[in-house]
């Protein structure tokens, strides 16, 4: 029986078809199995597709990160002429616990570098010794160290990411004690969003150095986020005049547990804020305060309640007085599933006044928000 013939491909072809394979979402599971045999085919096939394998190696499952260290990084004394390394741009470890070692991780930060543009720390294996790498990864966009368990000074973090020209989100460790390093070091310029959690030295915070492009700042995993802590981190003059979006999830210990604050109405350029439902209360923005100016608010998002039990305030009420007083400018409207049923009373209207403020507002205004009027949130911020 004669063999089967074999056809051509156009090159062009396989990496539209590599592609393809790479943004198929749906089948996220068996997407990156589906990258390894397609490269399986022939050479041809394998220098279209090889870039793709390892883009976004997926290594939560098996063996698979043992598989993928001791191709791209092998023993010390191992000869390997590849660089796949540099064909890393996504590199998660989030997931994995044990099956790394400290100097493995930072091993491996220095296979991936060149091309490394998101990276999330594994929670044991991340420590000092990795940020010599770490600082290396000059094309780094986000750097997730939140789950990293090991204390690491906040004066070496801030140092080993001075240089990194293209970062713009990072979220620091749990652990990080915040405060003004003793050695100075500069933060990147491009750096616009930060989450922070741990502790902080409200000595320092008042003349404390944000990142001068800082816009975005996230408060999660803080072991006391009560009023004072609050309101020392946040009448920064710095940080206050550049903030343009908060958020303050639920995962923060203590969160304005003394008194209320009216720290929102001195941030002049916030536009966007996140936060469980009943902190409206203790932020003096529901019921609507009479001797507070309007707020520049264009986005709230309320996810579930922090402190738990009845809302003594009738809050559906409360926000639509409010949107005619100290919240004229409100476009958008995020409900957890938690919280929607507290505005089910005056939803329409609540919804109708919201639309109408989106009207009013210029279109440039509205480009930095993902929606308008009310919408569902389906997960906690982030």
């Amino acid at each position: 029986m004669p063999s089967a013939r074999e056809i051509y491909i156009p090159t062009e072809v396989l990496i539209f078809i590599a592609q393809a394979i790479d943004q198929d979402t749906e089948h996220y599971l068996e997407q990156q199995g589906n990258l390894y045999n397609f490269c399986l085919v022939s050479r041809q096939w394998y220098s279209a597709g090889i870039a793709f394998l390892y883009r976004f190696p997926h290594l939560h499952a098996g063996d698979s990160f043992a598989k993928f260290t001791n191709t791209v990084c092998p023993p010390v004394k191992t000869k390997s002429k590849n660089d796949l390394g540099s064909l890393v741009h996504v590199l998660h470890l989030h997931l994995l616990t044990y099956h790394s070692s400290k100097s493995l991780t930072a091993r491996l930060l220095n296979r991936v570098r060149m091309n490394l543009a998101i990276f999330t720390a594994p929670k044991i294996s991340f420590a000092v010794n990795s940020l010599s790498a770490l600082s290396k990864c000059r094309n780094l966009v986000v750097l997730d160290l939140s789950l990293v368990m090991t204390p690491i000074e906040f004066s070496k973090i801030k140092k080993a990411i001075s240089h990194l020209d293209k970062l713009e989100c990072l979220r620091l460790p749990v652990s990080t004690h915040l405060t003004n390093p003793d050695v100075a070091s500069e933060w990147p310029n491009t750096l616009s969003r930060l989450e922070v959690g741990g502790t902080f030295d409200l000595d320092a915070m008042p003349s404390f150095s944000w990142p001068p492009a800082l816009m975005s700042i996230h408060f999660q995993g803080c072991h006391d986020l009560n009023t004072p802590v609050l309101e020392a981190i946040l009448q920064n003059p710095q940080l206050a005049a550049s903030l343009k979006h908060l958020i303050i999830h639920r995962a923060n210990r203590f969160i304005l547990k003394d008194f209320e604050t009216d720290i929102i109405y001195r941030l002049p350029n916030l536009i966007s804020l996140k936060i469980p439902v009943d902190l409206l209360e203790y932020l003096l923005i529901l019921p609507p305060p009479d001797f507070l100016p309007p707020l520049p608010l264009m986005e709230l998002e309320l996810t579930a309640q922090y402190y738990g039990g009845p809302i003594e305030i009738n809050i559906s009420e409360a926000l639509l007085h409010a949107l005619s007083h100290n919240l004229p400018r409100l476009c958008a409207l995020g409900l957890s599933s938690e919280s929607f049923p507290l505005f089910q009373d005056h939803h329409d209207k609540i919804d109708e006044l919201v639309w109408k403020h989106a009207d009013k507002c210029p279109d440039e205004a509205l480009d930095d928000l993902e929606d308008l009027g009310i919408y569902m949130l389906h997960r906690e911020p982030i």
